[in-house]
């Protein structure tokens, strides 16, 4: 056991709330001799304990003795004294001899543990076994670390470990300080050991160990560096945002600038609520001002907030249906929705992965372009109805080859129950595939995705079911095929089958939308079996 003196503290006879370890005066005779003595033979053998006691000292360590004759003192120095000075790693200063005596302990244990680990790197005789034994030591810190955490958990003060003891405190209180400073300081030198030695190793290691986002949240249970950074220019940007949305401080190219530092902050972490709602108000701040709507004035509540988008969008999507409508032919609707859709993207907007916010009214409009010209782009040539006079007028457009309508939302549903219809049935086992609840439930859900593509706001979640999760991807995928044919995928799909279907918990979404259109093995033989 490479990481002695940390189990000690922690579960040993080093620990900071038994024994003699709560007396003060205990650790002042260690750190410093202070004692009259009446012969040299008594002195050698006070100097010799506290020397053997002292934690700045380490087995067959030179020093050197100073007699001062002036003060009648003995000064003691080490010959790597500069190294292990009090203050290295040390986030809070100690504030007795009891935190003092342990962090001059901890930084000596840590110097130690770094040159032992270099000393057997050179000692090794193979690279595999200085890596086994980089993973030990890993390993032992991370489970230590484990330990401290719920140490810490423990006490009363989960605020950082800065004192400043009046003299007048409890000795509970007392006590319950000194651990409190000495476990997060073992805490905080066990991390930066681990960081230390993956960094350091990092070619040896060869992928193996945590970063240091995952040691923060995985075993300190803390915020980490990274994450607070992120905190921080999320709400940064976030202020800049409301700030835009005063008429008098609007300044186009200062917003862009903002909303894409918005989406690299998307990029990096997980503060997608704050950042989506950043987005979703900047997007539409930015399409609102280049509109008929310039002269409004905006809130950032509302800007950002999940009803503002749909009711803003009706009068845009009703005008687009219009221009659409008004021409005949595919190619001529195709063309007009490219139109539409090039004015769309004059907004930087950028496609963000698990984007499950409040969609802005560009976003909304672009979804329902890209629909449109799914209806479209296998038929550019055929002929659309438009009006009843147009066809009176033109006989050459009464009997067109290929009669294409728009598929009704209503027709739609209705093919999509068309393939959920045996999820209400049994399956090859003879046992009820779902409960009558969760289907209708899921009807409902299917209906919202169809109707708004996208996944729905509340989401309960239904349990395992009686097929297997392939079953149920495949059976999107055909709904998905018919609707909408087979590419591109629809990302909103893939994440409606995630949030709906629990089984899908431990399955990545990369993976879903890879094998979406993969058929299981036995499925026809299977389906006629559960749909007879």
């Amino acid at each position: 056991m490479i990481l002695t003196l940390f189990n000690e503290i922690l579960t040993g006879d080093l620990r900071p709330y038994i024994g003699d370890n709560r007396s003060e005066s205990y650790f002042c005779n260690k750190l410093a001799l202070n004692t009259t003595v009446k012969s040299p033979r008594r002195f050698l053998k006070q100097l010799g304990k506290f020397l053997s006691e002292h934690p700045l000292l380490s087995a067959n360590q030179e020093i050197n003795l100073t007699f001062d004759p002036e003060g009648n003192t003995i000064e003691i120095g080490f010959t790597e004294d500069e190294i292990f000075t009090p203050i290295i790693g040390v986030e809070y200063p100690a504030f007795n001899d009891t935190t003092a005596y342990y962090a001059h302990l901890i930084l000596r244990e840590k110097a130690e543990v770094i040159s032992k680990i270099d000393n057997q790197a050179q000692q090794s005789h193979s690279l595999k076994d200085t890596r086994l034994h980089l993973i030990k030591v890993l390993n032992e810190i991370e489970s230590l670390l484990t330990t401290v955490t719920k140490a810490l958990k423990k006490l009363p003060n989960q605020d950082i470990p800065f004192y400043q003891p009046t003299g007048k405190e409890s000795e509970t209180d007392r006590i319950q300080m000194n651990t409190h400073y000495i476990f997060d300081m073992v805490q905080f030198t066990l991390k930066e050991l681990y960081l230390m030695i993956t960094g350091s190793y990092s070619e040896i290691l060869n992928g193996y160990g945590r970063s240091e986002t995952e040691l923060y949240e995985d075993l300190l249970q803390k915020t980490s560096p990274e994450m607070l950074r992120l905190q921080s220019q999320t709400t940064f940007c976030k202020m800049k945002a409301k700030r835009y949305t005063h008429k008098d401080m609007f300044k186009g190219s200062e917003i862009i600038a903002t909303l894409k530092d918005a989406y690299e902050l998307h990029k990096k972490g997980k503060l997608y609520k704050p950042l989506q709602e950043t987005i979703t108000a900047l997007e539409n701040l930015i399409f609102l001002r280049g509109s008929s709507n310039r002269n409004n004035s905006y809130h950032f509540e509302d800007l950002c907030s999940p009803d503002f988008s749909p009711h803003m969008v009706k009068p845009y999507i009703e005008s687009y249906k219009k221009e659409v409508k008004s021409l005949v032919y595919g190619y001529e609707r195709m063309n007009k929705l490219e139109e539409i859709s090039q004015t769309l993207t004059k907004l930087p907007l950028e496609d963000l992965d698990e984007f499950k916010g409040n969609y802005s009214i560009p976003r909304l409009l672009q979804r329902w372009v890209n629909f449109q010209k799914a209806l479209y782009k296998d038929h550019p040539s055929q002929v659309f109805s438009t009006t009843a006079t147009l066809l009176k007028n033109n006989s050459s457009l009464l009997n067109p080859k290929v009669k294409l309508e728009k598929v009704s939302l209503q027709n739609q549903k209705e093919i999509a129950r068309k393939y959920l219809n045996f999820f209400s049935g049994d399956n090859i086992k003879n046992t009820k595939i779902m409960a009558g609840e969760d289907y209708l439930r899921l009807l409902h859900y299917v209906d919202h995705l169809i109707e708004h593509c996208s996944v729905p706001e509340k989401v309960k979640s239904i349990p395992q079911i009686g097929v297997t999760s392939e079953y149920i991807r495949y059976t999107f995928y055909l709904i998905h095929k018919e609707l909408y044919t087979t590419r591109p995928v629809r990302d909103y799909f893939i994440d409606f089958i995630h949030l709906v279907f629990a089984q899908f918990k431990d399955i990545s979404t990369k993976t879903t939308k890879t094998k979406f259109s993969a058929k299981p093995t036995h499925y026809e033989v299977d389906m006629k079996n559960m749909t007879k």
